[in-house]
């Protein structure tokens, strides 16, 4: 496996949920990347006390005794991509959590970044939103939504994707 060679973009992967597997897959090739190796927390970087593998996963986790002060990110620390397609599986509890790509290192003492974000959420009308995490945009597209965003950043919402099927 290999990464992609054409690089147009920088990119960390910053996951701050559970992962049981997690895989990056080449736009232009078949070719794939496997980028949790499901025993450690190799070519990864957070907070070591919210971050841990537990059972083949990697585990995030803050409570009353160990809670965060304010958003943190386990971040990927194996190579720059171009285009590419993420795999995971994923499970949380409590409060939302989320995926962010083509996010950039913007507090590095406490893993905060700035990027997209598919918003993982209890409430599945917010299940699946694009978040502007540290941007100034907060939700930039709800479930179903197709949005574009102008040059000022006046949102539009131009069309639907989806089904409304398990909105609640």
């Amino acid at each position: 496996s290999k990464t992609p060679t054409t690089l147009r973009h920088s990119m960390n992967l910053i996951l701050r949920t559970l992962v049981l597997s997690a895989v990056v897959f080449s736009a232009s090739a078949q070719d794939y990347q496997i980028i949790f190796n499901g025993k450690d927390l190799s070519g990864w970087k957070g907070l070591d006390q919210f971050w841990s593998v537990q059972g083949g996963s990697i585990v995030g986790q803050t409570s009353a005794e160990n809670p965060s002060k304010g958003n943190t990110f386990l971040v990927w620390q194996g190579g720059e991509v171009g285009d590419f397609e993420f795999i995971c599986k994923t499970k949380f509890e409590g409060n939302n959590s989320g995926v962010q790509y083509r996010s950039r290192l913007s507090r590095p003492a406490s893993f905060g970044v700035s990027g997209y974000q598919a918003d993982l959420h209890p409430a599945q009308k917010n299940f699946g939103m694009l978040y502007g995490e540290g941007l100034g945009r907060g939700i930039i597209a709800n479930r179903g939504q197709q949005v574009v965003v102008d040059a000022v950043g006046k949102k539009s919402v131009v069309g639907k994707v989806g089904n409304d099927a398990n909105l609640v």
